[in-house]
């Protein structure tokens, strides 16, 4: 239950953090545009950012990064009570890290791209 709850808060704090600080300003959501990640997702997702609102880009990607960093954040919250070396910690934290955010990073962009995708088919 504790958790659950960890992820909850978690993923609305790092959301709502993304709400105040990029969502809501133009300047933020401009260079947004020219980010990593917005670049990542054209890639993997195979959409154009120009024919797509990117308001609501934004609102996806967010949702979506705000739920990746939960994840992992709980994962690491999990395997804080079975390690009790710290250096042991930070080594298997690290891997798990890397192990889950690059394959979730993938899966949820290409998801988002094949959602956007199918919502330019329909508005041409």
């Amino acid at each position: 239950m504790v958790y659950i709850l960890f992820f909850l808060g978690s993923f609305l704090l790092i959301y709502l953090f993304y709400l105040i600080f990029v969502i809501n300003k133009e300047k933020a959501l401009n260079r947004m545009k020219k980010s990593k990640d917005v670049l990542i997702l054209s890639k993997i997702g195979n959409i154009d950012i120009e024919k797509v609102n990117f308001k609501r880009l934004a609102r996806l990607l967010s949702i979506t990064n705000s739920f990746i960093i939960a994840i992992i954040a709980t994962v690491i919250l999990v395997i804080d009570r079975f390690i009790s070396s710290f250096y042991l910690w930070i080594l298997v934290t690290f891997f798990t890290s890397i192990v889950l955010l690059i394959p979730m990073i993938f899966v949820f962009y290409k998801l988002i791209g094949k959602k956007l995708m199918r919502k330019e088919d329909r508005n041409v």
